[in-house]
């Protein structure tokens, strides 16, 4: 298959097993579109506290409705 970056399942199997490097140490190998929606990345973020009150106030898996928040933003907003 030759390589083509409009096409998603070129550039997904172009990538598939490919290593993570950060900083000089390989961290993980890339895996298929799907399970990369499935992953999640650790972070600082700075929020309000208003923010953090509301979502914690949601009870215990309050981060992972941050997170869901987040993506429904992008998708509303995704141009």
């Amino acid at each position: 298959m030759i390589y083509n970056p409009d096409d998603l399942d070129s550039v997904e199997n172009f990538w598939e097993g490919s290593r993570i490097e950060h900083q000089g140490k390989v961290i993980g190998t890339s895996r298929s579109m799907k399970e990369c929606e499935l992953a999640k990345v650790q972070v600082t973020l700075t929020l309000s506290p208003r923010v953090v009150e509301f979502f914690k106030n949601t009870g215990k898996d309050w981060q992972t409705r941050v997170d869901e928040a987040l993506i429904e933003y992008i998708e509303a907003h995704h141009v």
